[in-house]
């Protein structure tokens, strides 16, 4: 829904766009069992699993597989962009010891601006940096290539009030977890 088939970025283009509604990983308002059964393979495996470009509602039932599981890496992936397009109220909600929040510099970046600095910064300081990590989501032809791109993250992040003792849980600790548990 959010960017047709193909995924069709203001920026960037497949040539693929259609009108096409995509695929779900909801039926009836539950996860379909493919969904359910990757969630079981990745925790099978000590595999962290994203969201991806999924709508609130399949990312609030993927939230409570996850906690119906035992699931303990999941990742809600750059919730301000177009898509998912969050609200922090809703980050909020879908916030749990499982979870964990991805922002990304793309996010912010010119050809995209989801959002900015300040919104995402206002979000972890709410919230807390332990439900946290940041990451660059960059490479693209038109971005910078991600380590730039994450030091950009870093700086901006940093210069509206993010404090640095909160990026070695953000930038470390966290990825630290979702890597090896």
């Amino acid at each position: 829904r959010a960017f047709g088939f193909g995924g069709g970025f203001a920026a960037q283009s497949s040539g693929l766009e259609t009108q096409s509604e995509g695929l779900g990983i909801l039926a009836d308002g539950h996860l379909i069992p493919e969904a359910r059964e990757v969630m079981a393979l990745a925790k099978e495996q000590g595999a962290a699993l994203a969201t991806g470009h999924v709508s609130f509602e399949e990312i609030a039932a993927l939230v409570a597989e996850a906690e119906a599981q035992g699931f303990r890496k999941l990742i809600l992936t750059h919730p301000y962009d177009k898509a998912p397009g969050l609200t922090l109220e809703q980050v909020r909600q879908l916030v749990k010891p499982h979870v964990r929040v991805e922002f990304v510099f793309c996010s912010i970046t010119p050809n995209w601006a989801f959002t900015d600095a300040a919104t995402i910064a206002h979000c972890i300081k709410a919230i807390g940096p332990a439900r946290f990590v940041i990451s660059s989501d960059g490479g693209q032809a038109h971005n910078p290539m991600p380590a730039e791109g994450y030091r950009r993250f870093v700086d901006l992040l940093h210069a509206e009030g993010i404090a640095r003792d909160d990026f070695r849980v953000m930038c470390r600790e966290n990825g630290d977890y979702l890597l090896h548990g």
